[in-house]
């Protein structure tokens, strides 16, 4: 560090610009970092910042030259443009942001100057730029504040860097052997200039880089920032969308979800079960209060029916072909108003299957308006995507109406759909079982299994048409005996029995699969007909946004058995004709008394700051990312053409009129945030104009955001006192067409008036007389010091020869 006063200062300043720089580049490269999943560039840039300013700013042990620099950058080109060859988007955007960083690298460990700042800086810019093209997370939001405060206070070091080096370049101008008047002028002492360091952009010596000016400059930083995010917010929210779907990162990983192909072998779900990786989130809107809700229990989200075991752990789809309809055509009946319809809003991120979940069984709304992206595959008895939405890899938001939900749980059977109808509804049932016998499992090739369930079901005593108590009771056996154990972890099995089987008669441990397999299998045995369905459980409720957060260890697979209309149970609900075709039994034979891997902690403070980031990804998605013209109008334009139309109307009451009683009723609460907001950007609107058009507003704005960022000096008054004598200078100089530019500071306003009297051989003696007003001017604003009767005198003379010399020039 410089012990010289004079140098101090200007060294401070550029270690802290140098500090900052680096700062900004590791926040650039790590913003890239998040959108590749690759944390190495960060790192390495973190490591080689580090070094450059130990070894290069702050010793310069090592400084690279411009030659050497370009056949660097050269070689790095070289090196990168493999990667841009292959013709994948993604593949070339790497490309582009590990070539920004090599580039970096390169430029860190030459000799800083302004134009290499710019370049570091243009660099990083260029980095968030590809970024934004990888990465669409919460955490990418939360890191763009933080690199809007880290570059504003970059720039204005740099402004500051730029002022200090063009004021030492005017004091190396003013050396013996130029000019009189430059002499004149370099004469004036440095301490008449004010070393407060409260006003950074005036003044170009002494305390630069103290306190005061680092206190200011992050003053500013914050101010300029929270009306940057604000303007932002509300032209984001406000300017209509006019595509049609959201922006999509290129870098959205696909999610891969197991278990939902026309075939799956028992222990698939084994390498996600423990993977946190979100799936969907589904919010379920209650019909009469339309607000969200969550079950008693948990909720199941059904996918993949299964309904053939081809041995060795394999089960498959009987059809495989597609037989798609409208939800309006799933049940039988007419839904109406009466039926306790729930809305499902499911939200799927990227995924590489065409399969959409819900709560089983998948109804049109009460009012017949039916979502476009979903449709009902009756041949698969599943949900999915529509043909015109049906390409993978892309997010999906979709709305399913339910009937199975029953007194704020899942109700135990559900209906019948049109597509499971046609195979179980016919007049003679013997088909149906005699279909369902060439399905089941063959004692030869699971004795154990068949003999266990014949054991379970006699032991029951239940009668042979109590389909509902039989198969509860071979449930049971499996998740209450204690026979078998849950586990995720994978067992020592017999490969010469089938996995089922050696999971009945040795292991008895298991997850979800081979209590679902074996379940069904022994239904099956018992001629009670089952079939084996994968999805995933509700279990993670959120609070802040009330809605479920289903992940990859939700993964889950149970058993749903077919009952005929009059196996269904003694209750009205069951009588109406909904289930004309009977419906299905929902059985779980998992242990329940132990921790399947699909349960999160919710009892201690990460639980619940979990929920909140989640909830935050949901806000961040939804009213960010995928904010589309469709969300906008919901969530914006539609809330304030409520809340506007109510007010009209209760004025029109209050004038006399008689229809806002009932809009008033119906609209809901009278503020919520869309209103506020689109207030506030009328207002911004209102007054931008307002300050444009009227130049008296203007200026008293600008005097109050000065005074909001400037304190006035300790040692003065609250008031700034007034120096009415460099008002005379100025329109002394003036008359004579000398004017200040608004750009300009006082001082260098007297340089620039004292060059150009120069220039003028009859006025070349007085030349350096504003500078000495200016210096006088500097000591009365900006130190808060009083003028002596000396001090004032020269000030006067200064002024009065001044003004005659040009009087005479005029007169000559």
């Amino acid at each position: 560090m410089p012990n010289n006063p004079e140098t101090a200062a200007p060294a401070r300043l550029e270690r802290r610009l140098q500090v900052s720089v680096v700062v900004l580049s590791l926040l650039g490269t790590l913003v890239l970092g998040m959108g590749q999943m690759n944390y190495r560039l960060p790192l390495l840039v973190l490591l080689t910042g580090s070094t450059s300013l130990l070894v290069t700013d702050f010793r310069r042990w090592i400084e690279i030259g411009t030659f050497v620099a370009n056949i660097a950058a050269i070689a790095a080109v070289v090196f990168s443009i493999s990667d841009y060859l292959v013709f994948d988007t993604e593949t070339q955007l790497l490309a582009i942001a590990n070539l920004l960083v090599y580039l970096q690298i390169i430029l860190q460990f030459q000799k800083k100057t302004i134009r290499i700042f710019w370049q570091l800086v243009v660099l990083s810019l260029l980095q968030v730029v590809v970024a934004c093209a990888l990465n669409l997370g919460v955490m990418f939001g939360g890191l763009l504040i933080v690199y809007l405060c880290c570059v504003l206070r970059v720039l204005m070091l740099m402004y500051v860097q730029r002022e200090t080096e063009s004021h030492s370049h005017r004091q190396e101008r003013d050396e013996p052997g130029r000019r009189n008047v430059f002499r004149s002028i370099s004469s004036v002492p440095t301490d008449s200039f004010p070393t407060d360091g409260r006003w950074f952009g005036e003044a170009v010596s002494g305390q630069l880089g103290g306190p005061a000016v680092n206190r200011s400059m992050w003053r500013l930083i914050a101010l300029t920032s929270a009306l940057t995010m604000v303007l932002t917010a509300m032209i984001f929210s406000a300017v209509p969308r006019y595509h049609r779907e959201a922006w999509e990162g290129i870098g959205d990983r696909t999610i891969r979800i197991v278990g939902f192909s026309d075939e799956v072998t028992v222990g698939d779900l084994g390498p996600v079960i423990q993977d946190p990786q979100v799936v969907m989130r589904v919010q379920l809107i209650d019909p009469e209060s339309h607000k969200p809700f969550s079950l008693l229990g948990r909720a199941l989200f059904r996918g993949a029916v299964l309904t053939d075991y081809q041995g060795d752990g394999v089960w498959k789809r009987r059809y495989k072909r597609r037989n798609r309809q409208p939800l309006r055509d799933t049940v039988s009946g007419e839904i109406t108003s009466d039926d306790h319809v729930v809305r499902q809003e499911i939200t799927m991120p990227h995924s590489n299957i065409e399969v959409m979940f819900s709560i089983y069984p998948p109804v049109g709304s009460p009012d017949g308006v039916s979502d476009r992206l979903v449709k009902y595959d009756r041949a698969r008895n599943q949900l999915l995507r529509t043909n015109h939405d049906s390409r993978r890899n892309t997010k999906t938001q979709y709305v399913v109406h339910t009937l199975g939900i029953r007194d704020g749980a899942m109700a135990a059977i559900a209906p019948t759909l049109v597509g499971d109808r046609q195979r179980y509804d016919r007049p003679d049932s013997a088909i149906d079982v005699t279909r369902l016998k060439r399905m089941g499992p063959k004692r030869s090739q699971l004795p154990e299994l068949i003999a266990l369930a014949e054991r379970v079901d006699r032991a029951s005593g239940l009668a042979e048409e109590n389909r509902i108590g039989r198969a509860r009771a071979i449930a049971r056996h499996l998740s209450d005996s204690g026979d078998f154990t849950y586990t995720l972890q994978a067992q020592e099995r017999d490969s010469n029995l089938d996995p089922i089987e050696d999971f009945i008669s040795n292991t008895r441990r298991g997850h979800c699969e081979y209590y679902a397999s074996a379940l069904t299998l022994m239904l099956r045995s018992r001629d009670i007909p089952a079939r084996l369905v994968v999805g995933f459980v509700g279990d993670e409720w959120n609070d802040f946004g009330s809605f479920y957060q289903v992940r990859q260890l939700h993964s889950h697979t149970w058993v749903e058995v077919y009952l005929r209309r009059d196996q269904l149970p003694d209750d009205p609900y069951y009588r109406s004709e909904h289930f004309a075709a009977g419906g299905w039994l929902t059985l779980d034979a998992t242990p329940a008394d132990t921790d399947d891997g699909m349960t999160l902690s919710h009892n201690d403070w990460l639980s619940r700051a979990r929920e909140l980031a989640d909830y935050a990804q949901l806000l961040w998605t939804s009213y960010v990312v995928d904010m589309t013209p469709r969300r906008q109008e919901r969530a914006i334009y539609e809330p304030i053409r409520k809340r506007w139309k109510a007010a009209l109307d209760a004025i029109d009451v209050m004038l006399g009129g008689d229809t806002a009683a009932e809009t008033t009723a119906t609209s809901g609460v009278w503020v919520d945030w869309a209103g506020v907001l689109v207030g506030i950007v009328g207002g911004a609107a209102l007054l931008a104009v307002l300050i444009v058009v009227c130049r008296p507003l203007r200026n008293r704005l600008a005097r109050v955001c000065r005074s909001l960022l400037r304190r006035p000096p300790r040692e003065t008054a609250p008031g700034q006192p007034d120096v009415p004598f460099y008002k005379s200078l100025e329109k002394m100089l003036a008359r004579e067409g000398i004017h200040r530019q608004a750009s300009q500071t006082q001082r260098e306003f007297a340089f620039a008036a004292g060059a150009q009297l120069a220039d003028r051989p009859t006025l070349s003696s007085v030349a350096g007389l504003p500078r000495q007003v200016a210096d006088a001017f500097y000591r009365v604003r900006f130190g808060g010091h009083t003028l002596d009767n000396t001090q004032a005198q020269a000030v006067e003379q200064a002024l009065s020869e001044l003004g005659r010399a040009l009087a005479a020039s005029r007169k000559g």
